[in-house]
Formats: structure tokens, sequence, C-alpha cells
């Protein structure tokens, strides 16, 4: 995915070079000479093992684990959530090539082998079958109580919110037909229901928690040191100490229901500042770093010293999209021809901008789904159309549209008006909106930028009232549906800025929503509305933003975990290995 700024620069602004010698000279700054952190063993951490001890993986988190992480509550930290493949076990996991797996259950289920029923009501029952011989970390059997019990408390609004990757307003129940077998009943369709992972449904002990649960005073319960230092659960380690502020421990659990894990031991430690943990990574007192902690500065810092000492491994994973979102309220305006939109589109040098923003990390984007996306197939054969930066063609659509330059290379309408419009976003972009708006400029059209405020009682209302296009990241597909249009009367707080509507596009969608059950049907709807996305230029995708992560060379293993949810690196931890 790198790639480099061409040598012929001729429609590069110079504002977009200035960015990047910026971007050049900040990511020359290496941690280096910052202090290092104290090595395990110091400041209350846990000793280092000497050589001879089992072998221990030391883990870089940069945030205090939020009360309750390993069980219920949903996740905000970044990297949190490797605790949880860590420390328990999902009934499926997505694998390396985003393949839904068995884990503890004994099959995925499938609308086509009858484990998965969707019922003309609309509602829809999912059946599990649980591995024999899974146990709890104490030795105790893993049975299907234990997730009609993790499914009482997912749905109880006494207790904290469960983990947010699983629509518990969907569910209507769960009935145990044996100790291993357990039918999920689903008020509505939904598309993953055969995909449960730890950070979406974990398993709870109901021996160790129902009796307090119980209790007509549910703070004991929500407050227990269960939640922390006593978590007991079914992945392939164990907690077995942690100490507030400082590390996470645990041990390979010799009972973990796909064998021992190869490495003995683990340490999450805590280490707030990210230029301490790439000079531990560099130095080798820590050995991985999970997704969403280091920035793009550290990552190059890392990248480009190990690839001339061979190191460890510097990797970068698509994390969304930036793109730009026309406004479509207002049928009178300009780019309301889809003509000045694909123009607008291929005056943008969108590999330049990758390489500058991205610190040559991130690659074009055509779309909001990921490169690997298998989607794509199909969408190709389908006559995606990935544009390019072409500025003859853009010239010739813009004259079509009835647009000319005058003497001063602006174009013109008939009665010799330019063609303004805002280029809208946040302060975090404000670099890239003028960037961006001056290729515009430089390629005749006549922007502005509007910096859209965070956190005013109108941020959400400007955010879909501009008038040009919205610099974001335009989500997925239900943010194009007509339902998702902000308005006044739903707070502005729904993800259609633009205003974006099509008839076709909304019947696909909902045939997706609530029909597409089976993969192959469900990728062929996917390309479909890829493809009109893409024909109305609804948006105009410029690069795939991404997060880093970092293991050193003497770990092996390693590899990404992408769903649709979120990015794992310890989706396989049980099969890691070190030396």
């Amino acid at each position: 995915m790198e790639g480099l700024i061409p040598t012929n620069t001729t429609g590069i602004s110079r504002a977009l070079l200035i960015v990047a010698a910026a971007a050049t000279v900040l990511a020359a700054c290496s941690p280096a000479s910052q202090p290092s952190a104290s090595r395990p063993g110091g400041n209350g951490a846990p000793p280092a093992a000497p050589a001879s001890a089992p072998r221990t993986l030391r883990v870089a988190l940069n945030e205090e684990p939020l009360q309750f992480a390993l069980g219920f509550v949903g996740i905000a930290n970044t990297g949190v959530s490797e605790l949880l493949f860590t420390f328990t076990a999902g009934l499926t996991v997505f694998d390396a090539s985003s393949t839904l797996q068995p884990r503890l259950a004994q099959k995925v289920p499938k609308v086509e082998d009858g484990d998965w029923s969707v019922n003309s009501d609309g509602t829809m029952d999912v059946t599990w079958h649980l591995k024999p011989g899974a146990t709890w970390h104490d030795g105790q059997p893993l049975t299907a109580g234990d997730y009609e019990f993790a499914i009482q408390l997912l749905r109880d609004p006494e207790v904290p919110a469960f983990l947010h990757e699983y629509p518990s307003n969907s569910i209507a129940g769960v009935t145990v037909q044996d100790p291993q077998t357990f039918v999920v009943h689903w008020k509505t369709p939904y598309l993953y229901a055969n995909a449960a992972p730890p950070n979406a449904l974990p398993p709870l002990p109901q021996h160790l928690l129902r009796d307090l649960y119980e209790r007509p005073d549910k703070q004991p319960f929500i407050n227990s040191p269960y939640w922390t230092s006593d978590y007991v659960s079914v992945g392939p380690y164990k907690v077995t100490r942690w100490d507030q502020g400082s590390f996470i421990e645990g041990a390979a659990f010799d009972g973990y229901i796909l064998g021992r894990p190869k490495i003995d031991r683990i340490v999450f430690q805590l280490i707030s500042d990210l230029n301490t943990i790439a000079v531990n990574m560099l130095s080798g007192d820590i050995d991985m770093v999970p997704p969403r902690i280091l920035t793009l500065r550290e990552l190059k810092v890392l990248r480009d010293t190990w690839g001339t000492n061979g190191g460890g491994t510097a990797q970068a994973l698509p994390a969304g999209i930036r793109a730009y979102l026309p406004q479509r309220r207002d049928p009178s305006v300009p780019w309301a021809d889809v003509r000045v939109r694909t123009a607008m589109m291929q005056m943008l040098d969108r590999q330049s901008e990758a390489t500058v923003f991205t610190d040559g990390f991130g690659g074009v984007a055509d779309g909001f789904i990921a490169p690997d996306d298998p989607t794509w197939l199909l969408a190709d054969q389908r006559d995606f159309p990935h544009r390019q930066f072409d500025l003859a063609s853009a010239h010739r659509l813009m004259a079509e549209a009835g647009w000319q330059r005058g003497a001063d290379s602006l174009y013109r309408d008939r009665v010799g008006q330019t063609l303004t419009f805002e280029v809208a976003g946040s302060m975090t972009l404000n670099s890239e909106l003028s960037a961006t708006a001056s290729l515009w400029r430089d390629a005749g059209l006549d922007p502005s930028i509007n910096i859209i405020v965070s956190g005013i009682p109108t941020t959400n209302e400007l955010r879909n009232t501009y008038r040009g296009v919205l610099g974001s990241n335009p989500g997925g597909f239900d943010n194009f549906i007509q339902e998702f249009i902000g308005t006044a009367e739903n707070r502005w707080r729904t993800g259609n800025s633009g205003g974006f509507t099509d008839p076709t596009y909304e019947r696909l969608f909902q045939d997706w929503r609530r029909q597409a059950f089976v993969g192959d049907q469900r990728l062929s709807l996917q390309a479909d509305m890829l493809k009109i996305l893409a024909d109305q230029v609804a948006y105009i995708p410029v690069y795939y933003t991404v997060f880093g992560m970092a293991w050193t060379k003497n770990v092996h293993g390693p590899g990404p975990y992408q769903t649709p949810f979120t990015h794992i690196l310890s989706w396989n931890i049980n099969d890691w290995d070190m030396g």
C-alpha cells in the first residue's frame, strides 16, 4: 500500500508539497532521543524473567482498561479488546482472511445448514452447539446455561451496557436445549447473528456470579473484583495478577479448548507515553503493540529502523477512509450534476494525498470497504468505475456540463458565476481540507474552507447543512439510505450527512439488511450497492486511513484480524511462539 509522490508534480498544489515537507520533518524526529520507560521489574512491574524461565510476551497498552473491560461493558480504550481475545474466547472468530471460524462452537451456524432459521415474520433463531470438553479457568465445565446467563445480563437495563457489537435490543431470549446446545431468538434480522467473538458475546460463569447477580442490590455484583483481578473465563490465558496502573499478568491455560498456548506467560504493560512505547520496542523491552495505539509517527520510526536491521514488523491496516461527501439536499447546486461531481474527483491527485497524509502507509481508496474485501471482485466484474487523477477528462466533463474557464483560469457558468462551494470538516482535518481545496482551486474551481467546531450545540446541524463537500469517513452502506438523513426532527444525529437518496440503492439495501444471510447473496448485493454509490459519486473517496501495530522479530504468529467491527491482533494468540 505504500506510494511515493510522483516525480512529475504538475497539478500538485504548493500547499500539498508544504504539508509533505512538514510530515517528513515530523517523522524524522525519532523517539530514540526520549527517555526509555523503566523495564519490567521496576516501579511495581512484575520482575523480568531470567533466561531459563518460561517464555514471556510483553505487550504495551497506553491506557488502563476500563472497569469491567474483561466482562460485559463496551470497550472504549485503544488496544484493550486484545485483553478479551487473550483471557476469554468466543463461539466464533474471524481469521486473518476475514473468514468466520468456530472457536467454542462446534460449527458456524448457517442458513443453508438449518441451524440459522429466518422466519417469515422477520424473526430469527440461531442454534449453537458447544464443543465438548471446554472448561472455565477454575476447571468447571462450560455449559449452554453460561450463555443464557450472559444474554440475560446483556438484556438487563440495571447493569452497565453490554459489549456494543451485539445489538441486545434485537434479541428476544434464549432457549437451552441441553448442556451443550442453546438457541438465540432474534426479534429482527441481524446479518452477523452467527458471528460471536469474545468482544460481542463472551460467556459468563453462572456458577461464580449468579448468586451475586440475583441479590436485590446490583452494586456488589457490578463492583465485584471478578471483573478485574479475580477474572475467570475460558480463554487461552488466565489472569494471575492485576496491579492497577501498572500491568496485567496472565499464565497459559492448560485446559484451553484448542490446547495449551505455546507462550507461557503474558504481561500487558501500561505505558501512557507513545514515544516511550516506541523506545521500548526498539530496545526489546516490549515485544508487541496492538492496533490503535501507535500514531503514524511512531510506526514510521519503527518501520524505518527495523527496515535496516530486521528488528521487527511495523504494519498498518486500513481503519476507514478519508472522503468528501457532496451535499445533495439542494438540487440546484452545480454539483447536483453527476458530471461535475465526477470531474471534482478526477481533479484530485489522490495518490499524493495518500502519501502525504499517511506517511506512505495508506493507499488510494475507491470505496469504503477494505482493499482486500471479496466484494471488490464482484464489483469489478460489474464494471466498477476506478477513476484516476485525470485533469483532461475532468475539463471535458466540466465543459459538457456547461462550465468554461475564464482568463483567470476559474470555471464560470453561462452568467459568469464561479463554481463556489465549501470544503467543510473538523479542525483536526484543517491541513487536509486546505490541501484538497488547493487542488480544486488549481483545477479551476472556487472553494473556501469551513471549519466545523466540535462540541457545540449546532455541531451536528452544521455537519448536515454545509454547502459543498464534507471531509469525513462516510461509514458503511447504511449511511446512504433515506431514513438516516439528518433533520431537525431527529436532531441531526444520523449518518447520511450528504442527503443522498436513490430508489434502486434503497431497495438493494433493504434486501441486504433483511435477507442477505447467505454469504454469496450478501457479497452480490454489496457489490451492486458499492457500484451505485460510485456511479453517482455519492462520495469522493481519497485514501485509506490507517492505524499501526508492531511486534519484534522474537514474536512469531501475529497476523491482522479484520471484521466488520474491529481489528484484533491476538485472535490466534494461542498459536504464537517466541524465540
